[in-house]
């Protein structure tokens, strides 16, 4: 499923005096144009959309460029949107989407904090197993000397009576009701590890790196988390263990995402986690990417013209 995100806005905006002025001048093509413009800005990465991509934006919509034009200068003149000349925002978006933002981080600083509980207490139950399992591996050693000590005192006797002796030790060992006890408790536990959330699995030093290396590529102005860092090296050990994606070929295709002028200069692929996020079509977005940078490598014959961004040095020994 396409990654989304949820805003709030007024249910009654269709009735502020600056909509009005709007609908007026426009009708419902001039409402819809200005939430479908509000919806861009929020997923920019700085809040804002620039006025010489508004020919892009247009074409996206199905809209004449000068009808969308004037559509965004009239909501600049009734107070609507704020522009420097370059760019153009709405105030009050920015404010909605800063409580956004705060409100998210608690959820994931939350959800950070259950998870490391629930670590901590299957790893506490995993050590209470392992004592279990030393006692009884102490109790059958004390068993085998036992019935060794019978064996070796039955040595002289007759092939008859030591298989009888032998049978008689293994009957011996197997009824003790202190190592059916203690096997009992080791069941248990087992059982009580199974049902219980596993502790996850470690991070790897290519996951840090490339979580780092992906931070590298988004705009300084852009907030990263401690939490997000870990989403990231997480999703690359994913797409490389379960996915089965090579190493280079993710970092050369995350860096053609974020250097595209839709998904990266648009702020449209400012987390490493859409990679394995799906389209609304079913299809991986990692799988969407990879094909255009392919496409566009044969363009190119073969090489990647523009990239600058400083990689491990494995990844550029096979470029």
């Amino acid at each position: 499923m396409k990654e989304a995100y949820y805003f709030s806005h007024d249910t009654n905006a269709r009735n502020d005096e600056k909509i009005l002025c709007l609908r007026a001048d426009y009708g419902i093509t001039g409402y819809g144009a200005f939430w479908i413009l509000i919806e861009m800005m929020f997923e920019n990465q700085d809040t804002q959309l620039s006025h010489k991509h508004v020919k892009g934006i247009a074409y996206s919509l199905n809209m004449e460029v000068e009808l969308l034009t004037n559509i965004i200068n009239s909501c600049v003149e009734y107070g609507l949107f704020v522009s420097d000349g370059d760019n153009f925002w709405s105030e009050s978006l920015r404010t909605r989407k800063g409580t956004y933002i705060n409100k998210r981080e608690k959820k994931v600083e939350a959800g950070l904090k259950s998870a490391e509980a629930r670590r901590l207490k299957a790893l506490e139950n995993s050590e209470q197993t392992s004592n279990f399992a030393e006692q009884d591996s102490n109790l059958a050693q004390t068993n085998g000397n036992y019935a060794k000590a019978l064996l070796e005192q039955n040595s002289n006797t007759s092939d008859v009576m030591f298989e009888q002796n032998l049978n008689s030790v293994s009957t011996e060992l197997n009824s003790e009701p202190t190592k059916s006890n203690k096997l009992k408790e080791i069941k248990v536990k087992e059982k009580e590890i199974f049902n219980s959330s596993p502790p996850k699995s470690e991070i790897s030093e290519e996951g840090k790196e490339y979580a780092n290396f992906f931070k590298g590529l988004l705009p300084p102005t852009q907030k990263v988390t401690e939490a997000d860092l870990k989403n990231w090296a997480d999703t690359f050990d994913k797409l490389v263990r379960i996915d089965k994606r090579s190493m280079d070929e993710v970092y050369q295709v995350t860096e053609w995402a974020r250097k595209d002028s839709f998904w990266g200069e648009q702020g449209n692929f400012l987390s490493a986690c859409k990679l394995r996020n799906k389209s609304k079509d079913g299809v991986l977005y990692y799988d969407i990417f990879l094909q255009k940078f392919n496409q566009e490598r044969s363009r190119n014959n073969g090489t990647n013209s523009g990239q600058q961004i400083q990689r491990p040095d494995w990844i550029k020994a096979k470029e």
